[in-house]
C-alpha cells in the first residue's frame, strides 16, 4: 500500500514507520524535516512542512497517491479541518488518532462531571458532555465528530490509552523505576489511587494497532480502543513492575486520612475507574501484543533510567519526594 503518515517521527511514530516500512508499504512522511535514521528508508519519502500549512502540499500530497493517509497529530478542530481540506479528493480512508479521554469517565475523573461511568468503556460509551478540559483548544471530540461526518473521506478512528515505553515524553514508568534503582524498600499509596484502574498501552503494541488498522479495510468507518487486554489497577501495575525487576520492596497502601498531605493527590477522583474494553479491535482486525506485559516494562524502564527527565510531570504521582516518606513513617 502507498500509505502517507502525517507526523510519524514523534513517540509512537518510529514503531509504526519501522512496522510499515518492514512490511513493505511505501510511505511518504510529512512533517518539520525529522527523519527516522534507525532502519532502511529506501521506501520511505518525506515532505517537510508545517502542518499547520497542510494544504499547501495537496499537490505533494496527489503526487504521492496515498491508499490511505494515517494523521498523528490531530487535536484541534482546526486541524481536523485543515487535514479534510488537505487530503479531500486525494485519499479515500484517513485513520486518526483520539484518545480515551473522549469518554465522560474521563470527565468524572477530572471532576469536571458528575455521577458514576460504568467500566470498562466500550466504543458505544457515552461522551464528555464537557468540552475542552484542558482550557485550551485540544479537544479530541470534535476531532473525531469532524472526521467521521466528512462525506468524501472514509474515517477511522483509533482511540488510545496511557502509552508507555521508550520514548516517553511523560515518563510515566520513571517515578517507578527510579525509586526501585535508589533501592527504596517501600513506596507508598494512598488506598484510593492503589485501587484505581487505568487502561495503558506499551508503545509498540500501539503502534502495531495503528498498522493494523490502516492496512485492514474491515477498519473503514469504525471507531477502536487500543489497550492492553487486562487493565490492572496502580498497586497492581506497580506489583507487576516489582516482579519484573525482582525489586523487594513493599507496597504500604494507607486510607487517605492517615497521610499527609504531601502523599495524596486531591486533583483527581479515583473513585471513578478509566478502564477500556478492546474486545472489538481483537475480534475484527485481529489484533493482539506483539510485545509481552514483561518485556515491555524492561524495555521501558531500562530507557527510563538512561534518559531521565528534568522533573516529573506535573500530573504523575506519587512524587519523589523520600523526606516526606521517610518522616511519615518513622512517626508511624
Amino acid at each position: 500500500m502507498k500509505i502517507l503518515i502525517v507526523g510519524g517521527t514523534g513517540f509512537i511514530g518510529p514503531f509504526l514507520v519501522k512496522e510499515l516500512s518492514q512490511a513493505g508499504h511505501e510511505l511518504a512522511l510529512f512533517n518539520r524535516g525529522n527523519k527516522n535514521t534507525n532502519f532502511s528508508n529506501s521506501n520511505i519519502c518525506y515532505i517537510s512542512g508545517d502542518r499547520q500549512k497542510l494544504f499547501d502540499f495537496r499537490s505533494e500530497f496527489a503526487k504521492f497517491q496515498p491508499d490511505v493517509v494515517i494523521h498523528m497529530g490531530a487535536y484541534t478542530n482546526q486541524d481536523a479541518e485543515m487535514a479534510i481540506a488537505s487530503l479531500e479528493g486525494i485519499a479515500n480512508r484517513m485513520v486518526v488518532l483520539s484518545s480515551i479521554d473522549v469518554y465522560r469517565a474521563y470527565g468524572i475523573v477530572l471532576g469536571l462531571e458528575g455521577g458514576a461511568a460504568v467500566t470498562p468503556l466500550s466504543e458505544e460509551s457515552l461522551l464528555r458532555q464537557r468540552l475542552y478540559p484542558y482550557g485550551g483548544e485540544y479537544e479530541k471530540i470534535v476531532v473525531e465528530e469532524q472526521i467521521m461526518k466528512c462525506p468524501n473521506i472514509v474515517g477511522t478512528i483509533l482511540r488510545l490509552p496511557m502509552v508507555y515505553g521508550p520514548g516517553d515524553p511523560s515518563h510515566r514508568l520513571y517515578k517507578y523505576a527510579k525509586r526501585i534503582y535508589d533501592k527504596r524498600d517501600c513506596i507508598i499509596f494512598d488506598d484510593l489511587f492503589a485501587n484505581w484502574r487505568s487502561s495503558r498501552g506499551y508503545v509498540e503494541n500501539v503502534a502495531h494497532a495503528i498498522a493494523l488498522a490502516a492496512t485492514n479495510d474491515r477498519a473503514a468507518g469504525e471507531i477502536y480502543n487500543v489497550g492492553e487486554s487486562t487493565t490492572l489497577s496502580e498497586y497492581e501495575w506497580l506489583n507487576t513492575i516489582k516482579t519484573s525487576l525482582q525489586w523487594n520492596g513493599k507496597i504500604h497502601t494507607f486510607q487517605r486520612s492517615q497521610l499527609p498531605a504531601e502523599l495524596i493527590y486531591p486533583e483527581l477522583n479515583f473513585q471513578q475507574n478509566w478502564d477500556i474494553d478492546t474486545t472489538k479491535i481483537r475480534v475484527e482486525l485481529g489484533y493482539e501484543e506483539i510485545v509481552t506485559l514483561e518485556e515491555g516494562i524492561m524495555k521501558t524502564v531500562t530507557w527510563e533510567l538512561n534518559n531521565p527527565p528534568d522533573e516529573l510531570h506535573p500530573k504523575d504521582f506519587p512524587r519523589l519526594d523520600y523526606e516526606v516518606e521517610d518522616r511519615f513513617l518513622r512517626e508511624l
